[in-house]
């Protein structure tokens, strides 16, 4: 019996021991866990604290952008305020005649005059003036004012275009002024300005003069002898006009000519006169030497000029008389005596009937 209670005691005993070890392990267990959560815990407050840092780096690079962009707007206001004044400087400091005159070469862009370095505005707008060049504060307030203009260079090679046609046209100068005119150019080019009648004729006669220094350096070259042919006439309004042709065989054997001069010839047309004048010309260009011939028509002033103009050249100048003018003559002496023929033979067959 002792056996068996003995036997009952050391069982309760190993299942008490059991079950204290099996609680200990429990409280292992969760103690472990806890720990684990703890662990948790602390890496999710870790990573709290990195996402505070993170945003707080967010908002720092935020505010750095947008001090950036203050910075680049309180700049471009400071760009556009210096713009400003330099333009408004600019405005209140130089002359609008810089709009037509380059500053560095200061040439009129119409007539390639140069102007000192001492030149006043005030005198190159004088001079720009007589282009018909009008500046704005001369303008009136049209609607002209408003069109927008071509630049100095456009204008000029558009003026350039008018005058040679008026010239080779044989155009008059006036014509530049006629509404028609205007109102066909303003429809083709608005942007034009169409110059002034002074304008067109002071510009001609500027480059008319540089055309004849051009000649005169030609002339010197020319290897050989020159002849001339030259007349004179009236116009409608019998004002008198000179002209002289040259001719001349060139290097290349070519046979050659051109206008030398035409001029307004002023005075009582006698040989003497004409004379005179056809001198200066052959003096001025160089030719005195250079003269062999000159061709006149059959008028006593034109036969007696070349005589004296003889004279005063060399001995071997010959007067050719024009042969188209002598034909003419000869023509028209014929035709003279056949109208008085017809007229003899009208008169008798009157004569004959009265009979």
């Amino acid at each position: 019996m002792s056996n068996e209670s003995d036997y009952s005691h050391s069982n309760e005993t190993i299942s008490v021991i059991d079950d204290d070890e099996e609680f200990e392990e429990e409280e292992e267990v969760d103690i472990d866990d806890e720990v684990n959560d703890e662990e948790i815990d602390n890496e999710d407050v870790d990573n709290e604290e990195v996402d505070n840092e993170e945003v707080d780096n967010e908002e720092v690079d935020i505010n750095r952008v947008n001090d950036n962009e203050n910075d680049n707007i309180i700049d471009q206001e400071v760009d556009k305020e210096a713009d400003d004044n330099d333009k408004l400087k600019k405005s209140t400091t130089s002359s609008d005649v810089w709009d037509y005159v380059d500053r560095i070469e200061r040439k009129c862009p119409y007539c390639a005059k140069i102007f000192g370095k001492k030149t006043g505005t005030s005198s190159i707008r004088t001079h720009l003036g007589g282009h018909g060049v009008k500046f704005e504060k001369e303008q009136q307030t049209t609607l002209d004012t408003f069109v927008k203009k071509h630049s100095p260079k456009i204008q000029t090679e558009k003026t350039q275009a008018v005058i040679e046609w008026i010239v080779l046209d044989m155009q008059a100068f006036q014509v530049v002024e006629g509404q028609a005119f205007h109102k066909m150019l303003s429809i083709l080019d608005p942007q034009y300005q169409v110059p002034g009648r002074k304008n067109v004729k002071n510009v001609i006669l500027k480059q008319f003069e540089k055309k004849r220094e051009r000649i005169a350096s030609f002339i010197k070259n020319i290897p050989g002898k020159v002849a001339l042919t030259t007349d004179i006439w009236s116009s409608l309004k019998f004002e008198g006009f000179l002209g002289i042709t040259i001719h001349f065989i060139d290097e290349n054997w070519v046979l050659r000519h051109f206008t030398l001069d035409i001029f307004r010839f002023k005075g009582s047309h006698t040989g003497q006169a004409i004379a005179d004048e056809i001198y200066k010309v052959l003096v001025e260009f160089g030719l005195e030497k250079k003269t062999t011939a000159i061709t006149t028509d059959n008028g006593s002033n034109m036969v007696l000029g070349a005589k004296i103009l003889k004279s005063t050249l060399t001995n071997s100048f010959i007067l050719c008389r024009c042969l188209a003018h002598v034909l003419n003559l000869v023509v028209a002496a014929g035709l003279k005596i056949v109208k008085e023929h017809k007229k003899i033979n009208k008169n008798n067959s009157k004569i004959n009937k009265n009979a």
